[in-house]
């Protein structure tokens, strides 16, 4: 038997997916912050707005019903969803994603392509009466159930060595160590659901069973791998819930009336209503987002503007410190003790500086301003390099030798007062006629190279912990939830609120706006947005021109977004409760609406059975009332006309009686009569039969004593003439007597081989027409139920008759042959003779009626007569066709299956 698949399931199933989902887009996209959703968050709104119609017309196909065309475009857009679903789980290698949504797209695109239910009746699945140990299900198959076991099974392989090692991102980890388990277990039973459908009976228990363990088996990959947002739920949960319940609720839906006005009514009020105000919600909430993120991101691009103004202004007053220290006079007169007390007393006028010291011209430590000793050496950093090379300032970031602390250190040549006020003027002037380099502090000019090195008397330094810095990107009094941080010109934290972060100096040159900072330097930027492997977040940034670094201020993007997101899930809410108010609302009016009609439906149905007093709908709807007015008048109309009929009806069955009566009075009589006329014929024909034996007896034994005599010769053909008439009266008394009784004769039917029948008669003709010249055209006949000899008797007589009328022929060509039909044999039997004319063709079967003198060929006209007689009781017919001077052909029929 062929199979036939029911997709209204798919249809409603995948339409709710579809539309929750494209809701959940539009209404609440922050629930799904998701590595899937990454790669397509640019389109992310039409992409919402495309599940959303691609469900509706899902469900307008299955409440509507359309034509052919309209459902393929349809299931088309629907598909379109499933596949552009799928996008987003193939950018991030989620591979089970793609094998779902593709199997789910490619389902929902050939179901209006295969054989489809023939009617409302046909419910599957259908299970048996369980009372007659029959159980079973019906030959039509659910594609819903077939596309989630074959989704299923694809995304058991996906888990399956070799396919596992393509399941690689993260989102996989959890569940990693349990992959082949839930590979097993999903083949397993999807397998088993696909058996249940494709086997003809399946037990009840196991069919049921089947649903239930495919529906687990989901499940509990969405549990085992925790995920609890919004798609995830809808994509298994949602899809897996009713997957489970499909053998309770499948047959429920069926009963559903799709095309019923109400439930048209109820779609068409409920479209009407939620879709455009989902709309005008998605479409204002997602432009006050976009809003709210450009004002976030305007907000966080000033305070980086405000931040790397900040830092500059900073380092240049510490630096400024460290210069002034350089240019005390005497100070490198002063002893070790002596130059100690004095930078513990400077440094009590920068208390940001964390220490201030002294090294002479070989980079040897002198004095520090802290109680620690004096430190290392730093001929061996190029920070002192830079200073002993050009005679000029320089900054360094490193980790503390002694303090092992993250640490921005100034150095500042001390030299002669005539180098340093030369060096100062060089400065001085640079500034004036060139622009500002990223790392100036770290090149020579060519005129502080080209002084000489040997005026360096020794080198003033000061540190900056790099906490302190970090302390200025926070000095705005902002929200606990932005962060700032500072970078060097190679993309390493070099200040952050993460003290470990700085101390690790952590390579941020490949996060996003760190990225965009080196890149543009100090091209104008409104910030970006970017994801961080976990969460979407806001960046502003600026670099600071004098050193190369670079500022970033960041926050959450949920944390802006905070207030839009609480608004739009209240409105979420709201619209989900409006949309149930909705649907019970439209069906309360629509109820209301269809109640009136009901009503004169059920008037009509009594109307129909004869029940004339149902009661009429009463409605202030105009063209309600208007029908009720129409049908009432009709009902009374008919009313009164079925009155008339009832006693028009009485007074036929009155005349029936009594006409009944008399017919079947007239008919005994007739019986009577008949059975009086066939005795009279009989007993006529028998009766008469004795004297014109004698007649003709003494008429032969007068003509033997006449043949003695001397009769004259008119004497003896007198009585040549009696004695033919006699036989002749004779032998119509026969042949009145042998039609009489062939239409008492019981038949007794068998089998009759026509061919030696015919060939038999044929054989006893030849030997009559000896002296004839005949040609015989016998075809194959088949074989025929009747009674042998009436089938003689008939094919005697046809074949007698077509060799006497072809006697005045010279040469005789006589026919036989037969048509095959489905429900009969015809035969015919075709000669050369002479013919007759058409117009008197109705006589030829009449008793007595002949078409030729008895002078042109002898016979009484009883033989056709016979012939039809025979052939009616056999339930056949018989009719001729002929032409004067041309011949004629007879034709009978024989039903292939006689009815005794």
């Amino acid at each position: 038997m062929k199979r036939a698949f029911r997709i209204d399931t798919l249809q409603w199933i995948f339409g709710v997916f579809l539309i929750l989902r494209g809701i959940v887009m539009l209404m609440v996209p922050h629930q799904l912050d998701m590595t899937v959703f990454i790669f397509i968050q640019s389109q992310f709104f039409p992409l919402a707005i495309v599940q959303a119609l691609g469900g509706i017309a899902l469900i307008t196909v299955a409440v509507l019903m359309p034509k052919q065309r309209w459902m393929i475009f349809a299931h088309t857009l629907a598909a379109m969803a499933f596949f552009s679903s799928a996008v987003g789980p193939f950018l991030s290698g989620t591979w089970t994603g793609v094998t779902g949504y593709g199997s789910m797209a490619l389902g929902t695109l050939v179901a209006p392509f295969l054989p489809r239910m023939a009617s409302p009746q046909m419910v599957s699945p259908r299970v048996d009466d369980h009372r007659s140990g029959f159980e079973g299900i019906a030959p039509v198959i659910d594609l819903f159930a077939i596309v989630m076991a074959v989704r299923v099974i694809l995304h058991g392989i996906n888990c399956l060595p070799p396919f596992d090692q393509y399941l690689g991102v993260s989102f996989y980890d959890l569940a990693r160590p349990y992959l082949p388990i839930y590979g097993i277990i999903r083949i397993v039973s999807g397998s088993l659901l696909l058996g249940v459908y494709l086997h003809p009976r399946p037990p009840r228990f196991l069919f049921k069973l089947a649903h239930l363990l495919l529906g687990a088996a989901i499940w509990g990959w969405m549990i085992g791998m925790r995920l609890t947002t919004w798609n995830p739920v809808l994509y298994h949960a949602g899809l897996a819930t009713p997957l489970m319940l499909l053998p309770w609720f499948s047959p429920r839906l069926q009963r559903f009336d799709s095309s019923s006005l109400q439930a048209r009514l109820t779609f068409v009020l409920v479209g009407v209503v939620t879709i455009p105000l989902l709309l005008a919600v998605a479409f204002a909430t997602h432009w006050e987002e976009q809003n709210t993120i450009d004002r976030s991101l305007t907000l966080q691009q000033t305070l980086a503007n405000t931040f790397a103004e900040n830092v500059t202004n900073y380092i240049n007053l510490h630096q400024a410190a460290v210069q002034s220290l350089a240019i005390q006079p005497e100070l490198m007169n002063l002893s070790a003790t002596q130059q100690q007390s004095f930078l513990e007393q400077f440094n009590q006028l920068y208390p940001e500086i964390i220490v201030l010291a002294t090294y002479d011209a070989d980079g040897n430590a002198i004095a520090r301003s802290d109680d620690e000793p004096p430190g290392p050496s730093i001929a061996d950093l190029s920070l002192y390099e830079t200073v002993r090379r050009t005679g000029t300032s320089s900054l360094d970031i490193r980790l503390g030798r002694v303090l092992q602390r993250p640490l921005f250190m100034f150095a500042v040549p001390i030299q002669t007062p005539a180098v340093q006020l030369t060096n100062q003027l060089a400065e001085a002037d640079q500034d004036l006629e060139q622009p500002e380099q990223p790392d100036q502090l770290n090149q020579p000019t060519e005129q502080a190279t080209n002084q000489p090195t040997d005026r360096l008397l020794g080198v003033a330094a000061g540190a900056i912990e790099s906490t302190r810095v970090a302390a200025q990107l926070s000095q705005a009094g902002i929200g606990s939830d932005i962060e700032a941080y500072l970078v060097d010109n190679q993309g390493r934290i070099i200040a952050h609120p993460n003290g470990e972060l700085a101390a690790s100096f952590a390579d941020y040159a490949q996060v996003p706006p760190v990225a965009e900072l080196l890149e543009t330097g100090n091209a104008s930027s409104r910030g970006l947005r970017y994801w961080n492997q976990s969460e979407w977040r806001l960046a502003g940034y600026a670099q600071i021109p004098d050193l190369g670094w670079g500022v970033v201020v960041e926050r959450p993007a949920s944390s802006a977004l905070a207030s839009v997101h609480n608004r739009r899930n209240t409105d979420t809410g709201i619209l989900f409760l409006m949309t149930i108010a909705t649907v019970l609302f439209s069906v309360q009016v629509s109820r209301w609406l269809i109640q009136p009609l009901m009503t004169l439906a059920h008037a009509a149905g009594q109307l129909a059975s004869g029940d004339m007093g149902a009661p009429l709908p009463r409605s202030r709807i105009t063209e309600v009332a208007y029908l009720s007015t129409v049908f009432r008048q009709m009902r009374d109309r008919l009313s009164q006309r079925t009155a008339e009929r009832d006693r028009a009806e009485a007074e036929i069955r009155q005349f029936n009686e009594t006409l009944e009566q008399r017919v079947q009075e007239r008919t005994a009589q007739l019986e009577v009569a008949n059975k009086e006329l066939e005795s009279f014929s009989y007993s006529v024909s028998h009766d008469l039969r004795a004297p014109f034996r004698h007649i003709n007896g003494f008429v032969e034994l007068l003509q033997q004593r006449a043949a003695a005599s001397t009769l004259d010769e008119t004497s003896l053909r007198y009585l040549q003439t009696i004695a033919d008439t006699a036989r002749y009266a004779g032998q119509l008394v026969d042949d009145l007597l042998a039609f009489s009784r062939m239409g008492r004769a019981e038949m007794r039917l068998m089998a009759i081989d026509m061919n030696l029948l015919v060939e038999e008669i044929k054989r006893d003709l030849e030997r009559e027409t000896a002296d004839r010249t005949i040609h015989w055209q016998i075809e194959s006949l088949p074989e025929i139920q009747g009674d042998l000899s009436m089938i003689r008797l008939v094919c005697r007589n046809l074949l007698e008759n077509a060799v006497k009328y072809t006697s005045p022929r010279a040469e005789a060509h006589i026919a036989v042959g037969s048509v095959d039909e489905p429900q009969r044999h015809i035969f015919f039997v075709k000669d050369n003779g002479v013919g007759f004319d058409m117009q008197y063709a109705h006589k030829l079967f009449g008793v007595f009626q002949r078409l030729h003198s008895d002078t042109q060929f002898k016979g009484t006209g009883i033989g056709l007569a016979n012939v039809q007689r025979i052939v009616h009781r056999h339930g056949g017919e018989i009719w001729a066709e002929g032409e004067v001077g041309k011949g004629a052909i007879f034709y009978f029929s024989l039903p292939k299956h006689v009815k005794h």
